[in-house]
């Protein structure tokens, strides 16, 4: 937990977002909008479950406002976001030949972590997955990791915010016709991304289904349950979340791939 000086606190409160040094460590702040206090905070512990390095995030009280403090990725070595990196507009496969390029030594394990952060994305809904919000850590100048952000905008159906995400040129063909009848438009695309997702890198199959089967709607619903999220709020998530969870198994199902 952190503790903050008055003058901190001050600080803050004048600033609403912006960066600042604490006990030697910076940290970015920002204020939290009211209706998704501690989203982030939720983020981070199912991001643990699924091993995805995820920012440190906690939530601070000033004047009866609430907001994020995040503690910088880099600490005394460097980071990029995707961004910075030059992979903005990269498709999802396209991001990967540069990693085979530029990282030859660790293409493998970045190549699936990157693929677990798209199959977390697609399964928390989230709506803003851009190239700003997830990056690579250096150590000594070697690239070390994959790292996510900004990850307050899930649990969404919203369309065209969905598809934001880097992703596979999949123009809705590949979801069985019988399941695009019943598929509400919001989940459309993002549904029919994981479908060519699946019959096309069925190597990552199994990695697939052990995310889907860690981060269960129960396990969704215990995380908002631990942070301060108005009732209305938290059931309109958990229920998106569940009709999103079924139409990826009805996927599966139809698929027959599980």
């Amino acid at each position: 937990m952190i503790k903050l000086t008055d003058k901190e606190k001050q600080y803050i409160d004048e600033n609403t977002n912006g960066t600042i040094i604490i006990d030697n460590k910076k940290y970015y702040f920002k204020l939290i909008p009211s209706m998704s206090i501690g989203i982030e905070v939720a983020v981070e512990n199912l991001a643990k479950l699924v091993d995805i390095k995820c920012a440190h995030y906690e939530v601070v009280e000033i004047n009866g406002l609430n907001y994020y403090l995040c503690e910088d990725i880099s600490g005394k070595d460097k980071f990029y976001t995707a961004y910075e990196l030059g992979f903005y507009d990269y498709s999802l496969q396209n991001i990967w030949s540069e990693f085979e390029l530029r990282y030859p030594e660790k293409y493998e394990y970045l190549k699936e972590q990157m693929i677990k952060i798209y199959i977390f994305d697609i399964l928390l809904l989230n709506n803003d997955r851009n190239y700003g919000n997830f990056g690579f850590k250096f150590i000594n100048s070697k690239i070390e990791d994959v790292y996510i952000f900004d990850n307050g905008d899930v649990f969404s159906d919203d369309q065209e915010a969905l598809t934001s995400k880097p992703k596979f040129d999949s123009n809705l063909k590949n979801i069985p016709i019988e399941l695009l009848k019943i598929v509400p438009e919001g989940f459309k695309e993002s549904l029919d991304d994981l479908a060519y997702f699946l019959e096309n890198n069925n190597e990552y199959y199994d990695l697939f289904i052990n995310m889907y089967t860690i981060l269960t709607p129960s396990i969704i619903e215990q995380e908002l349950n631990k942070i301060d999220l108005d009732y209305q709020s938290k059931n309109d998530m958990i229920n998106i979340y569940k009709q999103n969870y079924n139409l990826i198994g009805e996927l599966i199902h139809k698929r027959g791939l599980k």
